[in-house]
């Protein structure tokens, strides 16, 4: 089972998330019902390669992969802003690079916890 505020593993049993404090009891009711259906993990994967971090989200609701995206995109938006002084373009592209395989692994690592609850 998930904690449906930050998105992390919870044992069956909890009454609150040991991370964030959140309350399960509404949870448990819901657990298997969090998604209308089967997602696609290849989708997931499409996604977080195009726009980093995304799939992570998609297959997780796991909110740091939304973080991912936002800050590659606003580290995208300085690199294009500031496209004159090469430095920041620069250091602009190695953080969005960065970013992209940490994306990469969130999704990957949100597919692997996805694949044991959701077993095919």
């Amino acid at each position: 089972m998930y904690c449906p505020v930050c998105g992390k593993e919870v044992t069956e049993d909890a009454v609150f998330c040991p991370y964030c404090s959140a309350s399960l009891r509404e949870a448990k009711n819901f657990s298997r019902s969090r998604d209308e259906g089967p997602k696609s993990t290849a989708v997931a994967m499409i996604l977080s390669i195009i726009f980093p971090g995304t799939g992570a989200f998609y297959i997780k609701n796991d909110v740091r992969g939304i973080l991912v995206f936002v800050v590659c995109l606003v580290s995208a938006l300085v690199g294009m802003l500031m496209f004159v002084v090469l430095p920041v373009l620069a250091v602009s592209l190695l953080i969005q690079a960065v970013l992209w395989v940490y994306g990469l692994m969130l999704t990957s690592k949100a597919i692997d916890d996805y694949r044991k609850e959701y077993p095919i």
